[in-house]
């Protein structure tokens, strides 16, 4: 329901504006940007996605924003070499206890994992895997970030070569991300799966 969501964040996105709510604005603006991307409005979703860093920034909780905008800035990238930059970026300027914290860092691991299995850079992937599974078995503990965690697998397989256990992954977090009601996931996690059997 895109229409509606565009009206809710941009109400909320002012509200919080009017009110000097930083913290709710960036997050206004963050999905606004996600909602940009869905339209195909990339150039849109980056411009919406540098003010949600700036007012970030300017709040007291940002190290509640500063993963999930990165995590989306790398997710959203154009093409895998700019992916991989985003994650160089994320690692350089995402990394202390006034940036991070625990609840929200797989919001930035998750695609940051992805990213770098589809960037080939399958050494960095590991550290990365591992705090996914970290992150989504004891953190989190949501079906959704199963899922997840099933599609980074897919990614890593996928890089080594392993079609057989790639389809698998991306299979799991398929049927997880459809128990979880987010048809988006479904999607992607399908055309992962077609793409492996064309």
């Amino acid at each position: 329901r895109l229409d509606g969501a565009d009206r809710d964040l941009r109400r909320g996105r002012e509200m919080h504006h009017a009110m000097g709510a930083a913290t709710g604005e960036a997050f206004s603006l963050q999905r606004l940007a996600e909602l940009a991307a869905t339209r195909g409005d990339l150039r849109g979703a980056h411009r919406l996605l540098d003010e949600s860093l700036a007012v970030a920034r300017e709040s007291d909780v940002g190290f509640h924003l500063l993963d999930r905008i990165y995590g989306a800035r790398i997710a959203l990238a154009a093409d895998p070499v700019a992916a991989l930059a985003a994650v160089d970026e994320a690692e350089e300027l995402v990394c202390g206890p006034l940036e991070t914290c625990p609840g929200c860092r797989i919001t930035l691991a998750v695609p940051a994992a992805i990213a770098l299995a589809k960037g080939g850079q399958l050494d960095r992937l590991v550290a990365y895997e591992a705090s996914c599974q970290w992150l989504a078995d004891v953190v989190m503990q949501l079906p959704a970030w199963d899922a997840a965690l099933d599609e980074v697998r897919g990614h890593r397989c996928r890089a080594q070569d392993d079609p057989a256990a790639a389809r698998s992954h991306f299979g799991e977090a398929l049927r997880g991300f459809r128990e979880a009601g987010q048809p988006h996931d479904v999607a992607r996690c399908a055309a992962e799966i077609a793409s492996l059997e064309a």
